[in-house]
Formats: structure tokens, C-alpha cells, sequence
């Protein structure tokens, strides 16, 4: 269930994808309606010919160059947004890494402290979460620690 409301609440959370995946699609829905409209010009016709091996000069029917429209704009809208999270969560990943190498992730501001069923408490910065895990980094600490949820009690931010 994670990895399918993973890309949703991703997109949800940082403004700046939310804005990017709307501007996304109103550009490959514009290159749609341009390329419907102006099927006769050059560039389009070439990009057919280098791409799907049909010649400039063979006329296609309106339903079959919108298919082929839709079916190119698919491929290309998931390419880019498969690279798109992939990059994302690799860049991410790797500032994150670096900030816990260099000890500059901010207890003070972003802080928790974890208190586990056995009553033992760590002021953690939290990493991340899914449905059965915590990721966290304990204070002092340059290693990610996982725990199960079921051994945490609860989490209270730091004030």
C-alpha cells in the first residue's frame, strides 16, 4: 500500500512537485492540441518519421495520428516522472546523507523524542516512517536506526 500512496503524498507534500506534475501535464496536453492542429507541419512530421518509421510523405487519418499522439505523450509523460521521483529521492537522499555525516541535522527545531514500550527514551530526528518502521538518527549518533512500530509507544516533538 506504501509504494502506491508513496508517489501521491510525495507530490502532496513539497509545493514545488505539486506545481511541476500540474505544469507537466498542461504541457504535453498543449503539445497534444498543437500537434492535432498543425499536423502538416515539418518537425512533427519528422519526429514521426525518427520515431515511429513513418514516412513524411504517407498521409494518416486524423484517428491515427491521434493515437499515435496519445500513445507517444503516455510513454513520455511516465518516463519523465519515473526519472523525475527516482532523481528526487536520490538527491534527497544523498543531502540527507550528508547532513548526518557533517552532524547538522537540527535537533532543536525538527527534533523527537521516542519513548519505546520498555520506557526508554532517545531524542531522535526522524528520518522517515511507513507502515510497519521508523527511520531515525539518534542525538550524538551518525547511523540511521530502524525500529518496528510496534515497540514504539510514542513520539512527542521537541519544543
Amino acid at each position: 500500500m506504501n509504494i502506491l500512496i508513496s508517489p501521491i503524498s510525495e507530490i502532496t507534500a513539497h509545493p514545488f512537485l505539486l506545481i511541476f506534475f500540474i505544469l507537466l501535464i498542461f504541457l504535453l496536453y498543449s503539445f497534444k492540441q498543437y500537434s492535432l492542429k498543425h499536423s502538416e507541419k515539418k518537425f512533427i512530421k519528422k519526429f514521426l518519421k525518427k520515431y515511429f518509421k513513418i514516412d513524411e510523405s504517407k498521409v494518416l487519418t486524423h484517428t491515427e495520428f491521434e493515437k499515435i499522439i496519445d500513445k507517444t505523450l503516455i510513454n513520455y509523460f511516465f518516463a519523465l516522472l519515473i526519472c523525475f521521483f527516482i532523481g528526487f529521492g536520490i538527491g534527497d537522499g544523498n543531502f540527507l546523507s550528508k547532513r548526518i555525516k557533517n552532524g547538522d541535522l537540527k535537533f532543536e527545531k525538527y527534533g523527537q523524542t521516542l519513548t519505546f514500550n520498555s520506557g526508554e527514551k532517545k531524542e531522535i530526528y526522524l528520518v522517515n516512517t511507513n507502515s510497519l518502521y521508523y527511520f531515525y538518527v539518534v542525538k550524538g549518533q551518525k547511523t540511521v536506526e530502524i525500529s518496528p512500530i510496534g515497540t514504539i509507544q510514542s513520539i512527542a516533538k521537541n519544543k
